[in-house]
């Protein structure tokens, strides 16, 4: 191996220990409020905004189970094997595009399919439970590695809470 590409490899794998290291710093299942995993273990709809693989956000309410649900007897894939491992996935089921589905199909299966989530902790904006925000923003450093147009993009009740936390803040100096 010339001296070059074998001082290339030696970064490539600093680096890629330097990024798992920071990882760990993110958000995973353990640092979330207690409220929210109350929500979220006892079924009860949770509202969560979070960046997608393509950099752009979604909104959505969901639920960590659904009835109709059939497990996939399909093979799990890696990151489904270690998920609760790394606790930094959850799959859940966005109920708007359940109801939505269920409406035009008729069909609760096809319904309960067409709506299974993963959501990865380290990507999650912000979660509303109980009619309270949880930021997650800093915690998962939203605003270094998207920018500030996607730090911006809660969703609109999201803001509201937000707004009406602030007021709330003043009121009480």
């Amino acid at each position: 191996m010339k001296l070059f590409e074998f001082k290339k490899y030696i970064n490539k794998i600093l680096n890629e220990e330097e990024f798992l290291n920071q990882k760990t710093n993110y958000l995973t299942y353990d640092k979330l409020s207690p409220e929210v995993k109350k929500n979220i273990d006892k079924n009860i709809t949770v509202g969560v905004s979070f960046v997608k693989k393509d950099g752009s956000v979604r909104h959505m309410a969901f639920r960590r189970f659904l009835k109709a649900y059939e497990h996939s007897t399909a093979e799990k894939t890696d990151a489904q094997i270690h998920k609760s491992v790394n606790n930094n996935m959850i799959n859940v089921y966005d109920t708007n595009t359940y109801i939505q589905l269920l409406k035009s199909s008729g069909d609760e299966k096809i319904a309960a399919k067409g709506s299974y989530r993963f959501i990865k902790f380290d990507s999650v904006m912000a979660f509303l439970a109980g009619g309270q925000l949880y930021d997650m923003r800093t915690i998962n450093n939203i605003q270094e590695r998207f920018g500030d147009e996607v730090y911006n993009e809660l969703s609109p009740k999201m803001k509201l809470v937000l707004q009406r936390d602030v007021q709330e803040t003043d009121n009480n100096l």
